[in-house]
């Protein structure tokens, strides 16, 4: 499944949906997550980067990021 999402991360239509749907933070869960293999941490940070320059996501990209790191 975080396969599928990361896949759907490439086009800006699906890069919208999953940053109202809490995709984003779910992301960084994952990544934050210890029993996360290195293929699935790899592939959820190249679907980050496709965030890189869509503003409303960094934001909120930074708001989880700081919310997970309390």
């Amino acid at each position: 499944m975080v396969l599928a999402l990361c896949y759907l991360c490439r086009e800006s239509v699906n890069r919208a949906k999953i940053r109202r749907a809490g995709g984003l933070a779910l992301m960084l869960r994952i990544i934050r997550n210890c029993s996360t293999t290195a293929t699935v941490r790899s592939s959820v940070f190249s679907a980050l980067v496709q965030f890189l320059y869509d503003e409303t996501s960094l934001q909120v990209g930074m708001t989880c990021s700081v919310i997970l790191l309390l």
